[in-house]
């Protein structure tokens, strides 16, 4: 995958005291063709500051963040972190540092279940294939419904999921509890382990968030309630997470 257009970039979070670290980062990512969202050239004079991070992070496909002792303790990185996880993106830490480095709590929260790389183990091709990897994952948890009477969930890399009509309602989430486990789909650890509910009524399929989800349902886009049920129509795009 080629970032070629301006909703599919790669956002940069950093320390400003780390520019020379980040910025090597950067010249790599763009070397192999990435389109990178890196602010010391991305905002633009004029606009406001805020704005364009926020706009950034928006529109971005994959959230590296760069670790290092000035940036587990940058309130901004904390900050932009925080975005990234509220609109469910693909995040990817990176530690430049070769010494151990000690987390904040706060950053550990955030960064639970996510595998951190160091920066010195991306030779080659690895910086490439790891990106690659990460961007399909975000691919992945979009899914068409078709049915009724023969449901299925498919993702982007055409793997799928028969749903059982007989079922009323099909508990969605990570783990052996639910009727569809989307842990092989979900490498990110986004979905919950209780997140969403199908349901089945004889004529139609419908979806409801779970309250204990930890991430969104959306359904083409849009957020689906715990309280009231989404009416489901063939080919919806459906993102848990």
């Amino acid at each position: 995958m080629i970032y070629k257009n301006p909703p599919d970039q790669i956002f940069i979070s950093y320390s400003r005291k780390d520019f020379a670290m980040a910025n090597k980062l950067n010249k790599r990512f763009r070397k192999i063709n990435y389109s990178v969202w890196f602010d010391r050239e991305d905002i633009q004079a004029g606009h406001l500051w805020r704005s364009q991070i926020v706009e950034g992070i928006e529109k971005c496909e994959l959230y590296v963040i760069v670790l290092t002792a000035n940036s587990i303790i940058s309130d901004n990185v904390r900050r932009e972190l925080d975005l990234a996880r509220a609109k469910s993106k693909s995040i990817l830490p990176i530690v430049m540092d070769s010494e151990p480095l000690p987390l904040s709590k706060d950053m550990e929260y955030q960064l639970v279940g996510l595998q951190r790389v160091n920066y010195s183990d991306l030779r080659g091709k690895k910086l490439e294939s790891l990106v690659l990897d990460l961007t399909q994952i975000t691919e992945t948890v979009r899914m068409p419904i078709i049915g009724p009477p023969f449901a299925i969930l498919q993702n982007d890399q055409g793997n799928v999921i028969q749903l059982k009509n007989k079922k009323k309602r099909h508990k969605v989430g990570r783990g052996p509890l639910t009727d569809i486990d989307l842990t092989a789909w979900d490498r990110n650890f986004f979905i919950s382990k209780q997140h969403a509910e199908l349901s089945f009524n004889g004529d139609a399929w419908t979806i409801i968030a779970c309250k204990s989800a930890g991430n969104p349902t959306l359904v083409n886009g849009i957020p689906v309630s715990h309280s009231f049920e989404v009416a489901l129509t063939n080919s919806d795009k459906i993102t848990f997470a």
